[in-house]
């Protein structure tokens, strides 16, 4: 009798286990097949004898893999494979076996099992469908050969996107070739035909349209990188350009010329191609120091190609920017000045008075209004001579304190990445990527949790006090942090003041010290006034002898 319907197994092979269960009645080893996949895609059959062996018990029996035929984590299946024959012959005249009836009977409905399980694990068509098996079968090929087809034709759509691209940027190089022969052309011109330069820069800016137009044809490739950094435009890098920007406002690509320092890590493209290449005028930290301590401004990149670092150009409030005619004079920051003024005064030597003989330019006597006049040629009494630039030239006037030109004012920006370069379009969305969620220099765009994590690190912590003399031990010192000890008078009398050395545990500022007494605070006779002392703490414990103190008590607080 059959009562399960089982005629399948599935496991998952586990290391060092080689026999599985076969839960279904066998009569023979051939009566069950044996198969393992990887992923449950294709299945591989396995051999009865040269991968498994099969052991047969009343109620099913099990499968013994040989070692190593299937991969541990493998997916085996074991699955009733009982041939559709029947091998009982009864005879009309003899006997019949009723065991062997019942075995007949069983392999018969094990047959009908193993239909059903197949059916069941088969492409089955609804009842209600009016197409046969081959009809549907006839879709599913001609699915596949869409979509082959499909797959073909976009592989040679892909191979000649390739072939375009590189036929465009083929294309930008002659582009970009042209334009620096029609460059060279321009400045050849402008040595011989000065009148035809301007030509000659708009046919180059021209050619530079062109190859942006190629480029633009052929698809952008910024797709992936965010809107404000698309928007990136394509002025030349490495320019200053003036704007009518507001405050707290920086155009994308754009740096302010402020001085500050930057490392090729954060702009690769603009320190190798342009500032490491020599693209652009540059100096040294040296050279950008003494200018800056020279004239308050530079207006050159400083390179450090050992530290791989730069700084950006300085200007001043009220900086302008005029024209260079050789590269020597490209960034050099010129000095206010303005041209002399002189005069001339008269003066009789022989009667001892100022005479007036005659002024010129910025002089001017005045008259003492109670002096009497003497002869046509002196005056008596007379007792002031007057000197004003503005007398010469009314370019002197008393409303400002330096050289100043007439102009409109604008912020400038200096342009580090823009789409004249793609890479340095990625450089600055790497950059501006890595700036988000810091704090800005003016610490308005700090979270509450970030403001009151930088009050709790940076507020005075109390170590406590001693008015007293002798050795004082601070525990629980921060090591590295800045320990103040603070002198606090008990009056505002002159001698109020405290001798005392660190004997360990830190090392002493560069207060007010000597070999013997360590540290003076408060006010002597003989010494002068500090109230602050700095110490570095180098363990967390620290020992202070307050050798003789007046007046006063000693306080130590730790940022």
């Amino acid at each position: 009798m059959i009562s399960d319907t089982t005629t399948s197994a599935r496991y998952r092979v586990t290391n060092g286990v080689l026999s599985y269960g076969i839960p279904f009645r066998i009569y023979s080893g051939t009566d069950v097949a044996v198969f393992w996949s990887a992923d449950a895609r294709a299945d591989t059959e396995l051999t009865l004898g040269t991968h498994y062996t099969v052991t047969i018990l009343t109620e099913g029996g099990t499968v013994n893999l040989l070692p190593g035929v299937v991969p541990v984590g493998s997916i085996l299946a074991v699955v009733s494979n009982i041939p559709a024959t029947q091998e009982a012959d009864f005879s009309s005249t003899s006997t019949v076996s009723t065991e062997a009836l019942e075995t007949q009977l069983d392999r018969t409905v094990q047959m009908i099992q193993q239909l059903n399980y197949m059916a069941s694990r088969s492409v089955v068509l609804p009842a209600t469908s009016d197409e046969t098996p081959q009809e549907v079968l006839h879709g599913v090929y001609a699915a596949r050969d869409d979509a082959e087809a499909s797959a073909s034709t976009a592989a040679t759509s892909e191979n000649a996107a390739a072939a375009s691209a590189d036929n465009a940027a083929s294309q930008a190089n002659a582009a970009a070739a042209s334009a620096s022969e029609a460059a060279q052309s321009a400045l050849e011109a402008a040595g011989a035909v000065p009148d035809n330069l301007v030509e000659r820069v708009t046919a180059t800016e021209t050619k530079n349209t062109e190859q942006d137009g190629i480029l633009n044809a052929h698809g952008d490739r910024l797709d992936s990188v965010e809107s404000g950094i698309t928007a990136l435009s394509t002025t030349l890098i490495g320019c200053v350009i003036p704007m009518f920007a507001a405050d707290g406002y920086v155009p994308n690509g754009c740096v302010l010329p402020d001085a500050a320092e930057y490392t090729e890590s954060q702009f690769p493209t603009f320190y190798t191609d342009y500032l490491a290449a020599g693209r652009i005028v540059t100096c040294t930290y040296a050279e950008f120091a003494a200018q800056v301590a020279l004239t308050g401004d530079c207006g050159k990149f400083a390179l450090d190609q050992v530290s791989k670092k730069f700084k950006v150009p300085l200007y001043k409030d009220g900086d302008s920017i005029t024209h260079a005619a050789s590269t020597a004079e490209i960034g050099r920051s010129v000095q206010a000045g303005a041209p002399n003024a002189t005069g001339k005064i008269g003066l009789d030597a022989s009667i001892a008075k100022w005479v007036k003989l005659g002024t010129k330019g910025v002089f001017e006597i005045e008259l003492d209004p109670e002096g009497t006049a003497g002869n046509s040629n002196s005056y008596v009494n007379t007792h002031a001579m007057t000197f004003d630039l503005s007398r010469a030239s009314s370019v002197y006037r008393d409303d400002i304190t330096t050289v100043q030109t007439d102009g409109v004012r604008l912020r400038h920006f200096v342009v580090l990445a823009s789409s004249q370069n793609n890479a340095s379009v990625f450089d600055w969305s790497a950059y501006m990527a890595a700036l988000a969620g810091k704090a800005n220099v003016a610490l308005d765009n700090l979270t509450a949790p970030a403001e009151h994590q930088i009050r709790e690190r940076t507020k005075l912590v109390p170590l406590g006090s001693r008015s007293t003399t002798g050795e004082w031990t601070l525990t629980d010192v921060a090591v590295g942090r800045l320990l103040l000890l603070v002198w606090v008078p008990a009056s505002a009398t002159q001698d109020a003041w405290i001798q005392a050395i660190v004997t360990s545990g830190a090392v002493l500022g560069s207060w007010p010290n000597s070999p013997n007494t360590g540290m003076h605070m408060g006010t002597y006779t003989t010494w002068g006034s500090t109230n602050v002392m700095a110490v570095k703490p180098t363990s967390d414990t620290v020992v202070i002898n307050i050798r003789s103190k007046q007046a006063g008590t000693l306080y130590a607080e730790q940022l």
